[in-house]
């Protein structure tokens, strides 16, 4: 062509028609980098420090089974290899689309969405800002592709591990083929030094537990570790925390949490991006011990552990599967366990979190309403009455309270699966005519925590998951009733709405507000 030539190309995407030349030779560093730039300043939304994955899944406009078609068990297996090689804190966020459905598609498209949010994967269908999309799948440490242009795009601007499915013209030269990926054994080494390229932090794990709220005593003190549950995220951290209480009263170090396999809770949320989010940016990495170490001795529970205290050794490694025995121990106190110290250590990452809900200028009021997973008939259920009592007694006090209720349709995923739900949302129109607003089955559980344990009030539900938030409430605690261990300034309140407005316990009780206690404990007060 002569200098200063204009030439028409009516279609440049057979660029890769020599294949012997490299891709680079067309999209150089250079050309990648510029291309990235300015997506670098759009906003993210995967979690600090995690490992960000995203995934395309091509859906809205094509038909099951036809070409393009990427079944789900596909992505369904590559998060599982992706978090089965030392990828714990992956943050997986999945972006697809509906238009173009008949409505009976939609409800099955849905119905397949539901399923990924039930492992733990964070669902963004249709969304409106498309270069917000891309962005997400430009800067991910792994991208897993569908068979769509809208994939490809994002994956050649993507520097780390990109993973396509299906056919893909002409892959970049570092691509790998996920079919290829599922047939080889998980401990294909092409695979791990793709993760380790995308994945900065892919190392070696801790032999203990590193963080402060860790590390009350000195070094070569007994460390203690319990064993992760493996079924919600209330009973998953309240036995961690009540491991740290246990290993603060008994002048030993937290040694960390022996891992179970499955990070998923039962009810679909990945408990490694939850427990970043509760202990610090990066705290799993130190708080998940895989492989445990070599124990020098077990114990069933927190009485037999306190039994044999004096005989364990300066350093050894104690192993205890369940920490919630502590509870057992009449002559101790709660605060013998969740000191000022502990409490205080455990509150900061909380407190540094936004409250994006309750407006500030209002006493604000959190509940807990234990649902989706019990049937309507479970004693755990709370009644709707009891809390409907509650609040009537608060807002004698605080005609203007602010008060949020957390609650979830959502039962086990097995049911969910099977389409077995035992409450819908016009189970909460009586909280909503009450003025409560009501957050059903949110992204993320750390949001309810954080709201739940800096609340002027926080009203309990018969769970683990109230009592994470409520260890942490300085202010007005109310639990229902059948709680082995309260702590000293939480109030009964099946006791309560057999009272007045105006009793004693829910006047004090209120009153924490205004003073301004800080962080308490089971010491009550500051």
């Amino acid at each position: 062509f002569a200098a200063g030539s204009y030439v028409l190309l009516t279609s440049a995407k057979d660029w890769w028609h020599d294949k012997n030349a490299p891709s680079s030779k067309y999209f150089t560093p250079a050309l990648l980098e510029a291309l990235r730039k300015p997506l670098a300043s759009r906003p993210s939304w995967f979690e600090p420090t995690t490992s960000a994955i995203a995934i395309h899944v091509m859906r809205g406009g094509i038909k099951r089974n036809s070409g393009g078609f990427i079944n789900n068990g596909f992505y369904f297996d590559m998060i599982e290899r992706i978090r089965k090689s030392n990828v714990e804190d992956a943050d997986v966020h999945l972006w697809s689309s509906v238009q173009g459905d008949s409505q009976g598609e939609k409800a099955e498209a849905e119905k397949d969405f539901a399923m990924f949010t039930l492992k733990g994967m964070r669902v963004h269908l249709d969304e409106s800002a498309l270069l917000d999309t891309w962005a997400h799948m430009v800067r991910a440490n792994v991208l897993i592709m569908s068979e769509s242009p809208l994939s490809y795009v994002p994956a050649m601007l993507n520097p780390n591990c990109v993973i396509y499915a299906g056919k893909v013209a002409r892959p970049f030269d570092a691509w790998m083929s996920g079919t290829e990926v599922l047939r080889r054994p998980a401990s294909d080494d092409k695979f791990k030094k793709c993760l380790a390229h995308g994945i900065p932090k892919f190392t070696v794990p801790a032999k203990f537990c590193t963080l402060k709220v860790c590390n009350f005593h000195a070094e070569d003190a007994p460390r203690l570790f319990v064993q992760e549950h493996g079924d919600g995220a209330g009973h998953r951290m309240k036995n961690i925390i009540d491991g740290m209480a246990t290993a603060y009263k008994n002048k030993m170090n937290f040694g960390g949490t022996v891992p179970v396999g499955n990070i998923v809770t039962e009810h679909g949320h990945n408990f490694r991006t939850l427990a970043d989010g509760f202990f610090g940016a990066g705290a799993t990495a130190s708080l998940f011990i895989k492989p445990s170490p070599e124990f020098a001795k077990q114990y069933n529970n927190v009485p037999e552990l306190e039994q044999h205290r004096d005989e364990l050794k300066p350093g050894q490694m104690v192993f205890m599967a369940s920490a919630n025995g502590w509870a057992e121990i009449r002559e101790s106190q709660p605060s013998d366990y969740y000191s000022k110290e502990v409490v205080e250590l455990l509150q900061g990452p909380i407190w540094s979190r936004p409250l994006p809900f309750f407006d500030g200028r209002r006493p604000s009021v959190a509940l807990h309403l234990r649902r989706g997973d019990l049937k309507p008939d479970d004693a755990r259920a709370t009644k709707n009455e009891y809390y409907y009592t509650l609040l009537d007694h608060i807002k004698h006090h605080w005609p203007e309270a602010d008060v949020h209720a957390w609650s979830s349709l959502n039962s086990y995923s097995a049911e969910v699966e099977a389409g077995k739900f035992h409450w819908k949302t016009e189970d909460f129109d009586g909280f909503r005519e009450r003025g409560v607003i009501v957050h059903l089955d949110g992204l993320s559980l750390l949001e309810p925590w954080v709201h739940m344990a800096r609340a002027d009030v926080f009203i309990m539900s018969v769970s683990s998951f109230s009592f994470v938030p409520a260890t942490l409430n300085p202010h007005c605690v109310i639990y229902c009733g059948n709680l082995d261990r309260p702590f000293s300034h939480w109030i009964n309140g099946l006791v309560q709405v057999k009272q007045q407005a105006e009793s004693e316990p829910l006047s004090k009780c209120l009153a924490r507000r205004a003073t301004g206690d800080a962080a308490a404990g089971g010491a009550g007060g500051g």
